[in-house]
């Protein structure tokens, strides 16, 4: 069992540990055939990471609260949706963007975590962009990998650095922990 695997079963204890109090369900994962399709149907060079991930789960049952609050995971669907508008509307967006970005993660307001497969900024490959246009656009490189992101996520429970959100029955991780995102991703975030 690889790490990323191993750390993915820990959520989902993490999530049954909770079940009484949150509401999250997920879809079945992908199988290995539609692995193998979805970087062509994408038309982006996603990591295996994000595959690892949606192999994991096909993101969430979007009737219940955001897995990673505020953002809801999308499904391999939804992400080759929102992929194709993103791309169209590259044009429009004034701060600094990439069209090769891969939207997996939504608010219900429009802002998105992106892998970005091209490094935009900052060089890293495969980072985790937050893009965000409230209150004036901007964007961040939050992780420098979903593996990262994930391993973050799995400290966050396991510290309790967390809240369980009584009106959309979710679990919300302190995003801003500086103690913990030095220990799992140094150098992150980072203004792009």
């Amino acid at each position: 069992m690889s790490k990323m695997q191993k750390n993915f079963s820990l959520i989902d204890d993490c999530i049954r540990e909770y079940s009484d109090q949150i509401d999250l369900r997920f879809n079945p994962g992908i199988s290995v055939s539609e692995r193998n399709l979805i970087r062509e149907q994408l038309d982006a060079h996603v990591p295996d990471a994000f595959l690892d991930l949606y192999s994991w789960h096909d993101g969430q049952v979007m009737d219940g609260g955001p897995m990673f609050f505020p953002y809801y995971w999308m499904s391999i669907d939804d992400v080759k949706t929102e992929r194709i508008i993103f791309s169209e509307d590259f044009q429009g967006i004034s701060q600094p963007a990439s069209p090769l970005w891969v939207p997996f993660l939504r608010t219900d307001t429009g802002d998105f975590i992106c892998v970005d497969p091209g490094g935009y900024s900052t060089g890293v490959k495969n980072q985790l962009i937050s893009f965000v246009h409230d209150d004036g656009d901007y964007t961040v490189a939050c992780f420098s990998s979903i593996e990262k992101w994930i391993e973050y996520f799995l400290l966050a429970l396991n510290e309790k650095k967390f809240i369980i959100d009584p009106y959309s029955r979710s679990i919300e991780v302190y995003g801003d922990d500086k103690y913990l995102l030095d220990l799992v991703d140094p150098g992150f975030p980072m203004k792009i």
